[in-house]
């Protein structure tokens, strides 16, 4: 008789076990899930060109306060803020926080645009859940160079940059050393020109009066 409620307690625990195990297993399928679906990375285009950028590359950097410095571009241009480091911590915060926000600012607007669910989480949340999946991306395409261009979820050749964005109304050129224009090539034909005020370096035409490097 003894042996017998022993054995039944047994199976009662072993059940347990397996219904604790199945839980935690769901949970931490569900909390991926929810991840997923609410983090903007999952929701950027693949019809539209994407440039990755970061605040380590002199380049990326102006190639962003370019796009940032127009209100035109529409949604033909998305800009896709990556970490200096790929390691998550508090120095990231130090290094980025200003420029991923000033990216996102821009970026995650546009997303919403077509997935407006992700406005139920926190601006800050989406923002770092951005950089966070946008770095681990341009880690694996790009090795972690700066900047990238994506369309349809592949690498495009530097060569063959200013043609893609041509193809969407864009003049993309960063043929000069620090400097980047991003425009609409209808602003161009319509003759309108950036003039550099006298005094201005060529970091300022970019957006920065920092030296850039590319």
């Amino acid at each position: 008789m003894k042996l017998e409620f022993l054995r039944a307690r047994g199976r009662r625990y072993s059940a347990g076990v397996m219904l604790a195990l199945l839980g935690w297993v769901l949970t931490l399928l569900v909390a991926k899930a929810l991840r997923w679906g609410f983090s903007p990375a999952t929701w950027l285009p693949t019809d539209r060109p994407l440039i990755y950028v970061g605040r380590a590359c002199g380049g990326a950097d102006a190639i962003s306060r370019a796009v940032l410095a127009r209100d035109d571009l529409g949604d033909t241009v998305y800009l896709v803020p990556v970490f200096s480091l790929r390691e998550m911590g508090p120095k990231y915060e130090e290094v980025d926080h200003e420029f991923v926000e000033a990216v996102c600012a821009k970026t995650i607007p546009q997303i919403e645009f077509v997935a407006p669910w992700l406005r139920i989480v926190p601006p800050g949340v989406q923002c770092r859940w951005l950089a966070e999946d946008a770095t681990l991306f341009n880690e694996e395409l790009a090795k972690g160079g700066l900047p990238t261009v994506v369309l349809g979820g592949s690498r495009v050749a530097w060569e063959r940059e200013k043609a893609v964005f041509e193809r969407f109304g864009v003049l993309f050129d960063v043929s000069q050393p620090g400097i980047a224009i991003v425009r609409p090539l209808a602003a161009v034909e319509n003759n309108e020109q950036a003039e550099r005020p006298r005094g201005e370096s060529p970091g300022e035409v970019a957006g920065s009066g920092e030296p850039l490097r590319w």
